[in-house]
């Protein structure tokens, strides 16, 4: 039934039709005084009722654009805080009139100047769009000399665990896109790739909880879309940043963006540099493990001392081939180079205090992750509005090396200080390369006012991954390879995606149809093992999305999305990752994906307060669980498939204005999770109430200074098998722009009350432990940005890529 459905899709795909009547609109936003004024919001509303269309923001040079526009009576409102607002008299897109320069809209002065404060343009932090929030990042002071993670961190309703896996509103399996290209790492890679990226570079983040039929049918809890800073000049314009910051030890940052655009074609480029050093995660393990003849208590502390280097660039091509057709050409890298140090003491107990053993474990590690991505595309817009055709073809490579040496001295029931009653020295060399090769298209079919838009395309993407595991162990003076730890694992994977979306009104009603279809089959290999696993399903994956506008203040959308969650790569891989010789993890060749059904019911009140409601079921769901080794009385973390998680949510978003130069951001999000199955052969439910809860204040000070002060407190939750204490963190920054905007000085520290910690508990039979993990958290940074060159007109295109959903599953350790 579901290849005859997929035909259906396919012969869809190829279906012609006809084309919709629409227009485009542009204008202006100035002062008083007849300077542009950047950040105003602009409202599209119908002429008859005042209903919304459609809404943008004003760029730098006061400018604004509509496109595909249905023919129609509108009219245009522009707004913003400490100002009147400014509405244009009504007018008509029609065939004879279809592209439309409005007048110039003026913002009059409502006591803009109170005192000697000066309220000056800003963009929203938090956006509320019909299927996504949006975080505009550009333009907070937090962001400065920060990480993608940190400002992950401090996204509504987004939490990250102490094992890098992120959750959004409380559901793990969230895919993380680039500039719309997924990024292919497990949940610790993706991690530490967002740590090398500098929040100087992100634009904004998009958070889509039900992605339509167009996007990949990965990520059962929604999408994470980071959106990197573009230039929007024509001639050549540019801007060079620096910052310097301490926590524990000394941290820096570099970045050079440059932009040069004409008629005929667009270059772009930006560089980043990182350095960091301080420590990682300090972890107390206290776990008990339970036997029917004795009972041991394993103390372990762990001690990550690190240095970080993270370079990264992006360089890329537009060629205008007249007024309809656009040819691009992309590279990007990303280099992460971390060496590390550990030192890990362990004792073994009895329930009385008595020492069975101790081990001291010293740890020097060098993580060298890089990746490279080319990109081609091609876009011709048609002669009909709205008619478009787009092309990408991606290439990607991946390698990574990870060196570790471990000394571990064995103490056996006496004082540690004189000689070890036993030394073990291991040496391991991870590497692992991955080559991911995408084609996508897509194509944009306008059928007229009364039968909406078709959208259909199709995807076909083939990764392979290679990994090796060299261990050695020092005996008598040599280093001898350890077979039994040793791992040779091949993987290959080709997913192939139809998709129709049709998107028209119905009544009162907005509507949207999708439904995707995704063959995947692939290919695992442990050459060192001997044993060959292989898949091959097809899966459909359908959407809707319904919207009502009841009257001039409410608005109601629904919608509905089937998602899959693939496993990583290397959670398929059967052999042990070792940490050291009391904590290791193992991959599951077993491993099967697992599937969610989402619906989630928004209500917005006046354009601006949103509130969700939201329920999801995964089935199989992928979950992290400790084991243990019966024969050695070891951890093992593995990844297995449990009968199904549950979660209700509740969001609110309601941005207040105290005073003129007060604003607040309010996010609050609640929700239930549930997670049953079957471990170790019993029943289990884990379940747990939870809240999140995300205040931003912005101040606009005299002398030109604005600051900003946030508040991050999440409660304690359940994820998978684990719960996890409350966190709680207070972040605070300063700026002042001046040489008229085209330098800005940041100041900022995050945790500035040192509060940060993770905690997460595990009880169950024969196994209980607490983690702790604190790092260094609290950092002061002082960061300088000088722009120079032209700022009046858009530059290079911003490209979705066609490798999005692959890049997201490569792991590889660090």
């Amino acid at each position: 039934m579901e290849k005859q459905l997929l035909l259906f899709i396919l012969t869809l795909y190829s279906a012609g039709a006809f084309a919709q009547n629409s227009g485009n609109i542009q204008g202006k936003v100035e002062d008083a005084t007849g300077k542009p004024v950047e950040f105003a919001t602009v409202l599209l509303l119908q002429a008859q009722d005042s209903s919304l269309v459609n809404g943008a923001i004003s760029d730098a040079a006061g400018n604004f654009a509509f496109e595909n526009i249905k023919y129609g009576k509108y009219s245009v409102k522009v707004k913003m805080l400490g100002t009147k607002e400014a509405v244009s008299p009504a007018f008509e897109l029609t065939e004879s009139n279809k592209n439309i320069s409005l007048q110039t809209l003026t913002l009059l002065e409502d006591e803009k100047v109170l005192g000697e404060v000066v309220v000056e343009a800003q963009r929203p932090l938090i956006e509320q769009q019909i299927d996504r929030m949006v975080v505009n990042v550009e333009g907070s002071i937090l962001a400065s000399g920060g990480t993608a993670l940190e400002i992950l961190q401090k996204s509504p309703g987004i939490t990250i665990d102490g094992n890098d896996n992120i959750s959004m509103k409380g559901r793990q399996g969230v895919m993380v896109m680039i500039d719309g290209k997924q990024t292919y790492l497990s949940s610790q890679e993706l991690a530490n790739l967002l740590r090398s990226m500098s929040a100087e570079a992100i634009d904004k983040i998009e958070l889509i909880t039900n992605p339509s039929a167009k996007y990949d049918a990965a990520g059962t809890s929604g999408i994470i879309n980071i959106k990197t800073k573009k230039n929007k000049s024509y001639g050549t314009n540019g801007s060079i940043t620096a910052g310097a910051g301490y926590g524990r030890w000394e941290k820096a940052n570099a970045g050079l963006s440059l932009n040069h655009r004409n008629q005929n074609v667009n270059l772009f480029g930006n560089f980043d540099y990182r350095y960091t050093r301080g420590y990682g995660q300090t972890v107390t393990i206290d776990r008990y493990s339970f036997t029917p003849t004795d009972t041991s208590i394993f103390n372990v502390n762990n001690y990550r001392p690190y240095r970080l280097t993270t370079p990264m660039f992006r360089a890329g091509a537009d060629w205008y081939l007249g007024d309809k057709t656009t040819v691009g050409a992309l590279v990007s890298g990303n280099f992460y180079l971390l060496h590390r140090d550990m030192i890990s003491t362990t004792r073994v107990t009895t329930p009385r205090g008595e020492e069975v053993l101790a081990l001291d474990s010293y740890n020097n590690a060098f993580f060298s992750n890089n990746s490279l991505t080319y990109n081609l595309n091609f876009r011709h817009e048609f002669a009909r509005e709205g008619q478009e055709l787009t092309f990408d073809a991606d290439y990607s490579q991946f390698k990574g090396e990870n060196t570790d040496r471990l000394n571990n001295l064995f103490y056996l029931q006496t004082a540690r200080g004189g000689a070890a009653d036993s030394v073990l020295n291991m040496d391991s060399n991870f590497n692992t390369e991955i080559s991911i090769k995408v084609a996508k298209i897509d194509y944009v079919h306008p059928l007229g006012d009364k039968w909406g838009t078709v959208e259909t395309g199709a995807k076909s993407s083939l990764v392979g991954t290679e990994s090796n595991v060299l261990f050695h162990i020092r005996e008598e003076e040599k280093w001898i390879k350890d077979q039994r730890r040793s791992n040779h694992f091949l993987y290959e994977e080709n997913i192939n995606a139809a998709y129709v979306n049709w998107k028209g009104k119905l009544g009162e009603y907005s509507l949207q149809l999708g439904l995707r279809g995704e063959q995947t089959v692939y290919r695992g290999e442990s050459v060192t093992l001997d044993s060959v696993f292989r898949s091959n399903y097809l899966k459909l994956f359908p959407s809707l999305f319904v919207n009502r506008k009841l009257n001039d203040l409410h608005q109601l959308n629904f919608s509905y999305s089937r998602r899959i969650g693939r496993p990583s790569y290397q959670s398929l891989n059967p052999f042990v990752i070792y940490r050291d010789i009391y904590n290791y993890s193992q991959g599951n060749p077993l491993l099967q994906p697992q599937f969610t059904n989402e619906f989630e019911l928004r209500h917005t009140f006046k354009d601006v307060y949103n509130t969700s409601f939201g329920y999801s079921r995964t089935t199989n769901a992928m979950t992290y669980v400790p084991e243990e080794d019966p024969e050695t009385r070891a951890s093992v973390g593995i990844v297995r498939n449990l009968q199904s998680f549950t979660n209700f949510n509740l969001s609110f978003n309601a941005p207040l204005t105290i005073a003129k130069w007060w604003e607040v951001q309010n996010n609050l999000s609640a929700y239930y999770n549930r997670l049953e199955g079957s471990y170790l052969g019993q029943q289990i439910s884990n379940s747990q109430f939870s809240y999140n809860a995300n205040i931003n204040n912005r101040f606009t000070l005299p002398a030109g200074f604005t600051a900003e002060l946030s508040a991050v407190y999440n409660s304690p939750a359940v994820y998978g098998v684990l719960r996890a204490k409350s966190e709680f963190a207070l972040n605070a920054g300063v700026q002042r722009n001046f040489w008229d905007k085209k330098a800005t000085l940041r100041f900022n520290v995050s945790d500035v009350l040192n509060t940060l910690r993770y905690v997460e508990v595990f009880d169950y039979e024969r196994i209980q432990f607490t983690t702790r993990q604190t790092w260094e958290s609290r950092r002061a940074i002082l960061t300088f940005t000088y722009r120079f060159g032209n700022k009046e007109v858009k530059a290079e295109r911003r490209r979705r890529t066609g490798s999005e959903e692959e890049r997201s599953r490569i792991g590889n350790g660090g």
